[in-house]
């Protein structure tokens, strides 16, 4: 299987890429600790999808175990998007292991159950992945038919992100059927689409697009886009894109013989694939660093990596390499005068390609007949839908005259309620922008009156009462007083210490100082630090991806937010324990703050002032509230806003 094969046939996750194993092992442990501690709820759910993506690639098994519990928890739950997610990555685990029956039997499951929730995005990914799947099993006309119909329905969502997923596989597909130009064009669709939402996903298809350009022998074009390609993963720290453009780029090399610039490529590449731990990369390096070496004339170089290819390929059987390397060994032999292993290496290079020529006599009929089959099936939509719009227009044709008068009038009729109804809706929209500036403005104003009122307190009336305390004391040692006199002089300096330090609370509560100078994430973890002395319960601090400050008023608002949250829980919940978690993830920002507490029922519980304070704020993010809680199991509230 070709590089660019193995990086491009790629399944629909709702989430197109998975990265998360660049997260590293601390983020792993925070996620197993959340399952282990947290309620089984929808948020429980996410966590184990997550955790069985992270393990995916080094332990399927173990991520398919994950993904189980992920399908029970969401069928109790009745949370249809965990049990969709389940599909698709259990999915995803079956075809890494190469158990394909097993993945197309489950594949076409999740299409009944996505047919039956009603969803298009869920129907085309059920699509798409059915589609994907007969791909790998050699099924080229199933494929094409379910893609095509994934792709019906994302041009009508408009869904360019995974529209661009769709146009690569059926790109990869063209491939491997012979039909290059098509081939092409899909790729090339594919990676236009995916401009602006998944650069990883870009340099994919136009891997795929400079494979089909080698085929057509289009080679200085193909070698441009790998460049561009490999420099771009270099900058992004994606190792695995890197590699496959760098391979690429060596393969181009041999064919246009130019030997004596395969040497950096291929080396790189090398260190690339024993870095990620893949030896199928790592025969492909050495076999063209063995190919550049013998073409160079240094016959030790070449043998060394030859050999040590052939060692390493026990593990993944590649013939095609295989015999090269054998190929490269036995012509060295022959140049050294060693007739004997000239002609037993030569025999087992010539008995693996007469295996694989048959395999590819085999292949060029089967793609033969599958490409004839694809073309006869697109001219077949084509034709329908001819079809189709001639029918329409006959049926337009034939009531249009019926019909004419009561249009006339119906137009009439329908462009005053539409201009009734745009008037309403633009109406809508305005009061809609001006209450979301209202609420900026008034949350603003706040802010900016507690910081007023914070440095007020501080330096005005701080400065005053420490002078005094300062002046008293001065006064306690040249005064002449009776033990009573003394022990009342005490107890007034005591009372002055507790009014300093409650008012230098009630200033910090206003606006601490950390959130103005150390930002978001040592404000938050000093206020919970701060809230757990106070009040006897225990507060956990999960904080992720806040390193990067964001903009002042952004943290202040969530700031308030959490603590609003905090308070609610420790005054109304009775709570021993309280888990409070924020993630950053690019622009998204993710809140949950649960308590062990009494619980409530949200919707027979009015909203308090603390609740319409959070939603009011959360207007001004952008964002929303999601309150999981029944009486007697405490509560969760999770919050999702773009920052």
């Amino acid at each position: 299987m070709q590089t660019a094969r193995r990086v491009s046939i790629l399944l629909f996750m709702l989430c197109c890429c998975r990265q998360l194993a660049a997260q590293g092992d601390p983020y792993r442990d925070s996620l197993q600790k959340l399952i282990r501690s947290g309620k089984a709820d929808t948020i429980r759910v996410m966590n184990l999808i997550t955790l069985g993506q992270y393990e995916e690639a080094n332990d399927p098994e173990l991520a398919k175990q994950y993904y189980r519990e992920a399908a029970d928890l969401s069928k109790k739950l009745g949370f249809a998007k965990g049990e969709m997610k389940f599909y698709f990555n259990y999915t995803a685990a079956l075809n890494i292991q190469g158990r394909y029956d097993s993945s197309l039997a489950l594949n076409k499951e999740s299409l009944v159950r996505a047919e039956a929730i009603g969803d298009p995005v869920y129907i085309a990914s059920a699509e798409n992945n059915l589609g994907a799947v007969h791909h790998r099993m050699g099924n080229s006309e199933e494929a094409i038919s379910h893609y095509l119909r994934s792709v019906t329905i994302l041009e009508t969502l408009k869904d360019s992100a995974r529209l661009s997923i769709t146009y690569d596989g059926i790109g990869v597909l063209y491939s491997d059927i012979g039909w290059q130009d098509k081939a092409l064009e899909y790729h090339l669709k594919a990676a236009a689409m995916s401009t602006g939402s998944s650069i990883d996903q870009r340099d994919y298809s136009m891997i795929n697009a400079a494979v089909a350009l080698k085929r057509l022998k289009r080679y200085d074009t193909a070698l441009v886009i790998l460049k561009q390609v490999v420099e771009e993963a270099r900058k992004a720290g994606n190792v695995y894109i890197e590699y496959a453009g760098l391979q690429n780029q060596g393969d181009i090399l041999i064919a246009k013989g130019m030997f004596a610039e395969i040497g950096p490529v291929a080396k790189e590449a090398l260190s690339l694939a024993r870095k990620i731990g893949d030896p199928d990369g790592q025969v492909r390096s050495m076999h063209l660093l063995s190919l550049a070496h013998f073409y160079l004339g240094d016959d030790v170089s070449a043998a060394a990596y030859a050999t040590e290819a052939l060692r390493v390929n026990h593990q993944v059987d590649l013939k095609e390499q295989e015999a090269g390397l054998y190929s490269i060994l036995a012509n060295i032999a022959l140049v050294n005068g060693d007739r004997k292993r000239f002609d037993s290496l030569n025999r087992k290079a010539e008995g693996i390609i007469g295996e694989l020529r048959e395999e590819e006599v085999r292949k060029n009929v089967q793609a033969a007949d599958r490409k004839y089959e694809l073309a006869k099936k697109e001219q077949q939509l084509v034709y329908q839908a001819a079809e189709l719009r001639q029918a329409r227009w006959q049926r337009t044709l034939l009531v249009s005259g019926l019909l004419l008068s009561g249009v006339l009038t119906g137009l009439l009729a329908y462009a005053l309620r539409q201009r009734t109804k745009a008037h309403r809706n633009q109406m809508t929209v305005l009061e809609n922008e001006k209450r979301l500036l209202a609420t900026q403005q008034l949350l603003r104003g706040q802010e900016e009156e507690r910081n007023r009122f914070a440095k007020d307190l501080h330096d005005g009336l701080g400065g005053m009462l420490s002078g005094i305390k300062l002046q008293l004391g001065a006064m306690k040692g040249n005064l002449i007083m009776s033990e009573d006199q003394a022990k009342v002089f005490g107890t007034a300096l005591d009372r002055l210490d507790e009014s300093i330090r409650e008012m230098r609370r009630v200033a910090h509560n206003l606006m601490p100082e950390a959130l103005l100078r150390l930002g978001l994430r040592q404000a938050v973890a000093d206020y919970c630090d701060t809230m757990a002395g106070m009040a006897d319960v225990r507060i956990n601090a999960e904080l992720h991806g806040l390193e990067e400050r964001m903009d002042e008023s952004t943290e202040v608002v969530v700031y308030r937010v959490v603590q609003e949250l905090i308070n609610n829980a420790i005054k109304h919940s009775g709570a021993t324990e309280i888990l409070v978690q924020l993630i950053r993830r690019d622009d998204l920002l993710s809140i949950t703050v649960e308590d062990n507490g009494r619980g409530f029922d949200p919707s027979a519980h009015p909203a308090g002032s603390g609740l319409r304070n959070i939603r009011s704020r959360l207007e001004y993010l952008q964002g929303h509230m999601d309150i999981q809680s029944t009486p007697g199991s405490g509560s969760s509230f999770h919050i999702e806003c773009r920052v």
